[in-house]
């Protein structure tokens, strides 16, 4: 907040540059939102690595059109980051092409931009933290997938990142890779899979502080699809609407 009530610009470049990518490995890359928008809009419009974090705030929050706006204004951009940052970019402009991916159901855009992010993460990231790249890429994927009606290669990429994200404590990505599961569940008619990956999936959220977010809302709405297959339509009722209440916040 400091360095842009300073009008800092390269140091808030630098900041969100550094710190944008772990934020949304953990969930809270919506953090930056506030710091990015009290820059001016030409500011943000006119810096690559600005238009990207703000791409992928936007993205990451479902604005589709806004966020590949920027993104495509990071891509005009690129050749003016800094050398000594040009990896880091890459690798970001990849992750948020697979936000923008998952935003616009693209499964063309989601595998060229996996196949970016793991071409790249080994010179840019750290090994814990490469894991956690490959796991978020795979959720991804597995996201498009379960949009896309690609039920099968969605459970492979969704419980390849369930694990993966088990294996390095990546809670944030176990949670959404656990609320996908259970909605592929749903859509396959398997009632009692998706009965058991929302309850885990809401036991996670509960335990982690997230119980009013939009993977809980998920969760909600395949414990409802469950409960209508039991024919229990109160209890159906009753989970679908706080699921909407969930997924419109």
């Amino acid at each position: 907040y400091h360095a842009s009530e300073a009008q800092a610009w390269e140091t808030v470049a630098a900041l969100a540059a550094e710190h944008w990518l772990p934020l949304l490995l953990s969930g809270e890359v919506s953090s930056l939102r506030s710091v990015l928008e009290g820059l001016p809009d030409d500011r943000v419009r006119n810096d690559a690595e600005l238009a990207l974090a703000m791409a992928a705030v936007r993205l990451d929050a479902g604005e589709a059109q806004a966020g590949t706006r920027l993104l495509d204004r990071a891509d005009e951009l690129r050749e003016e980051v800094p050398a000594t940052r040009q990896q880091r970019f890459e690798l970001g402009f990849a992750m948020a092409q697979l936000l923008a991916a998952r935003a616009l159901g693209d499964a063309a855009l989601a595998s060229k931009a996996g196949d970016v992010v793991l071409g790249a993460i080994g010179d840019a990231c750290s090994p814990l933290a490469s894991r956690d790249v490959r796991t978020y890429a795979s959720l991804n994927l597995g996201i498009v997938e379960l949009w896309l009606g690609r039920l099968d290669d969605a459970v492979r990429h969704l419980d390849g990142a369930r694990r993966g994200a088990e294996a390095t404590g990546a809670a944030w990505i176990r949670f959404l890779a656990l609320g996908h599961l259970a909605t592929v569940a749903a859509f396959a008619g398997n009632a009692r899979r998706a009965r058991l990956l929302s309850e885990d999936a809401l036991r996670f959220a509960d335990a982690h502080g997230w119980a009013r977010t939009w993977p809980a809302g998920m969760a909600e709405t395949a414990l409802s699809t469950a409960a209508l297959d039991g024919n229990d339509v109160r209890k159906a009722e009753r989970f679908y609407q706080r699921g909407a209440e969930l997924l419109s916040l």
